[in-house]
């Protein structure tokens, strides 16, 4: 059921890039390699799904995904996952999971990223 809603409101197929899990050896990292997943997903503008957020938690920089699958955020051991988003990346900084009727959705926040 949770399935059909996110298909039939998804605004598309997105490239998820997540990083893999850091291997150090002698103390130094040797690998920092990078795998990419396709997700059907909602994602809206901040701003479209908040009425009267607060203007320090709403900006045209921030979106709103809506996905059944498991995105990691942003946290003190390395990086959220990224989407792409209208060809721009954008960083998993919160999820919240949700569970309705024997399946589950992630509800996640993600801020525009600059690359270096």
């Amino acid at each position: 059921m949770i399935t059909g809603v996110i298909a039939r409101f998804a605004t598309g197929t997105y490239t998820v890039t997540r990083a893999d899990a850091e291997v150090y050896v002698d103390g130094y990292k040797v690998s920092n390699d990078e795998s990419t997943c396709e997700i059907v997903a909602s994602i809206q503008p901040e701003g479209a799904t908040r009425e009267n957020a607060a203007p320090a938690q709403s900006s045209p920089d921030n979106v709103m995904i809506y996905t059944v699958t498991g995105l990691n955020p942003r946290s003190e051991n390395g990086p959220g996952d990224r989407v792409a988003y209208r060809g721009v990346p954008y960083e998993v900084t919160s999820v919240q999971r949700w569970e309705a009727f024997g399946e589950s959705f992630c509800q996640a926040r993600a801020a525009r990223t600059v690359l270096p």
